[in-house]
């Protein structure tokens, strides 16, 4: 009767993680491509694109490309199976994020209790910094995962579960979690190399179980769990031998080094406030009380034991071996990574700089959490609510913000999309540095030619002539930029053509500029796709045809330039005659009853301060491009785009000109 009563127990607590590993899933496919793939996600599709034998080639020598090569080599088997959509190669880092939910429970239960592992799986679950790595094509989030299904089994292979419908082979369970051990710690290294990390753990781990079932009186059990704990964990540091010595070899010639420790203060700080909030708008205080919140939790966790153990399918004996060394264990976990890391920042002082680096430390913190949590209830149940209400409410509002616009790396979905519908025929897209060119070619299906001739860094305009005046055949050049801080400090190559064409316009999406250039503004005729006018506008000067590229536009941007949309115009001016003096051009966008509800921007590289008036030639027409910025409250409804002429003072010369329709939407 008291075995069903435990099996009974046991199939509850698994059908209870089933349903947070199902809340984790769910969290992780949500908005799943709301966010553009950016850089480094391209990258892990180049690589997962290559044959199998040259993903494992590359990964194995760490020198053109710095990752190992398991996570590349699952990402091209999940292609072939799915598809390489957004959505499809998105997929696949979801579901192993949301698989970290199970070993998570399983680490909070054997480390505590049943309570401290429920909230150690709700809160992997539900982290804002794990959904965000979970949702993005790369390795760190995998690894992660892997690795916490190493330590798990290394836990879990201590155990000796009763025979019981649930576990009627103990002796072949007790194989299986060796084997998990082995394949996760070693899988996670071969994902992302600074889970190497956790094999020290893993060791201080075999040996303090193996020194506390000794001081137990169980030398037999302790010698058997010892010998084969350092069978696996010596085979899995001869599979990942050659994997760190080619790291470190490579790291040796590219790294700079810094200070042993240097800035761990600084770091841990950041660790924390990324940890629990991650991306958003956040203030000051805010961060602060994240961290402080966050540190909090992590020491009462360590510090606060918890009371009593529920009964459960494992011996008495054996749960106490785990409950009384869970605190040292986790902070073993938890601590020992980041004294390597201090250790081989006089190798490389770059290591902390990005928390996603130590993102199979995120579950130490929840373990903690967890804990912390639960002992919290034990003491003070509404202490404990409270807390749990809290630390819920951070993650929720936290996820919350993950899919804002502010929050996208590089957004070269909506790049991509801008150059695609405003370029013409004839015009040429010239992306820079050159290797960004897989990010923007992945959206781009315009016919516009893309170059990308500059793959080395510039310090010469000398270097930047010869390759751009092979664009002066366009019509204009699209000029796509992005990561130039390294390769082009000093901007030659937007300097080389602003110095010589008119700037038409300008988007900046999140880590990108997108510049358009006119390389041909002086033209023989009309082009043939604009809308003829003809009509004067000032002293000699006609607008021979006028063309609005958004006639239908939201009056809100949320991508290239927040708050307000943009109206692309282009304005085709001719002149009979010499002007007698240098006039600018406006352009409003107005209602039914005149009033205004944008104004064109005014640029310092437009045509007409390239290209004066007071210089044009008597038949011959000039192209000008303006975007006019809406006011971001603008209603619903249809507007007119007058286009006229102002001097100097800016007063009106001549009489405006309708010269298009603008259908604002919601």
């Amino acid at each position: 009767m008291i075995s069903r009563s435990c099996e009974a127990r046991e199939l509850k607590r698994y059908t209870f993680v089933g349903g947070l590993f199902l809340l984790a899933l769910a969290v992780r496919l949500w908005r799943l491509t709301t966010h553009s793939l950016w850089f480094d996600e391209t990258m892990s599709l180049f690589w997962a694109g290559q044959p199998v034998a040259r993903i494992w080639e590359v990964g194995l020598h760490l020198v053109e490309d710095k990752h190992p090569p398991l996570y590349y080599s699952l990402l091209h088997g999940w292609m072939g199976l799915f598809g390489s959509s957004d959505a499809a190669v998105r997929s696949l880092g979801s579901l192993l994020g949301a698989l970290a939910v199970l070993p998570a429970c399983g680490m909070g239960y054997l480390l505590g209790d049943r309570r401290s592992g429920a909230l150690a799986g709700l809160l992997v679950a539900l982290n804002p910094f794990l959904v965000w790595y979970s949702q993005e094509v790369r390795m760190f989030m995998p690894a992660a995962t892997f690795a916490l299904f190493g330590l798990y089994g290394l836990l879990r292979s201590l155990l000796s579960p009763q025979s019981s419908a649930l576990s009627p082979r103990p002796a072949a369970l007790r194989l299986g979690w060796w084997a998990l051990a082995l394949l996760g710690l070693v899988g996670a290294v071969y994902s992302y190399l600074f889970s190497a990390f956790l094999l020290p753990v893993a060791a201080l781990w075999l040996l303090v179980l193996w020194l506390w079932m000794m001081r137990q009186g169980q030398s037999l059990g302790a010698w058997r769990f010892f010998l084969c704990g350092a069978f696996v964990l010596a085979l899995a540091g001869a599979l990942i031998a050659p994997l760190l010595w080619a790291a470190w070899r490579v790291s040796g010639g590219e790294s700079l080094p810094g200070r042993m420790f240097g800035g761990m203060a600084e770091a841990l700080a950041r660790l924390a406030a990324a940890y629990t909030l991650h991306r958003g708008p956040w203030g000051e205080g805010a961060v602060h009380t994240a961290q402080v919140g966050a540190g909090l939790l992590t020491l009462l966790g360590l510090l606060l034991p918890l009371r009593g153990r529920a009964s459960t399918g494992f011996s008495h004996s054996q749960m106490g071996y785990l409950g009384a060394l869970g605190r040292p264990l986790l902070a073993l976990y938890l601590f020992l990574p980041l004294f390597v890391g201090g250790l081989l920042q006089s190798r490389d002082r770059t290591i902390f700089d990005e928390p996603r680096y130590f993102t199979f430390l995120v579950p130490a913190f929840c373990l903690l959490w967890g804990r912390a949590l639960a002992a919290l209830w034990q003491r003070v149940r509404l202490l404990g609510w409270v807390a749990l209400a809290a630390v819920l409410a951070v993650h929720l509002v936290a996820l919350s913000h993950l899919w804002l616009p502010q929050n996208l790396r590089e957004d070269w979905r909506t790049a991509a999309a801008y150059v695609e519908t405003h370029a013409g025929a004839n015009d040429a897209v010239l992306v820079h540095v050159d290797y960004v060119r897989i990010p923007f070619q992945r959206y781009f299906g315009g016919p516009q030619p893309v170059f990308f001739p500059f793959t080395e860094r510039l310090n010469d305009p000398a270097q930047v002539e010869p390759p751009l005046l092979g664009l002066l055949p366009f019509d204009s050049v699209w000029l796509v930029q992005s990561h130039t801080q390294e390769f082009d400090p000093h901007h030659l190559v937007e300097r080389w053509l602003a110095e010589r064409f008119p700037l038409a316009t300008e988007q900046y999406p999140a880590g990108i500029t997108v510049k358009r250039f006119l390389t041909r503004y002086r033209l023989p005729e009309l082009p043939p796709d604009v809308p003829r006018l003809d009509a004067a506008c000032g002293p000699h000067i006609t607008l021979a045809g006028c063309a609005v590229d958004d006639e239908r536009t939201p009056a809100t941007d949320e991508r290239s330039h927040p708050p307000s949309a943009w109206v692309h115009v282009r304005l085709y001016w001719r002149t009979e005659a010499k002007p007698p003096a240098d006039y600018t051009a406006t352009v409003r966008m107005v209602d039914g009853l005149g009033q205004v509800w944008g104004e064109r921007l005014y640029r310092e590289q437009e045509t007409l301060r390239v290209w004066p008036t007071s210089r044009w030639e008597p038949g011959e027409i000039v192209r000008q491009e303006v975007d006019v910025n809406l006011n971001p409250i603008t209603p619903p409804g249809e507007y007119r785009i007058v286009a006229g002429l102002a001097d100097a003072a800016g007063q009106p010369v001549g009489s405006e000109v309708i010269c298009g329709a603008v259908q604002v939407v919601k």
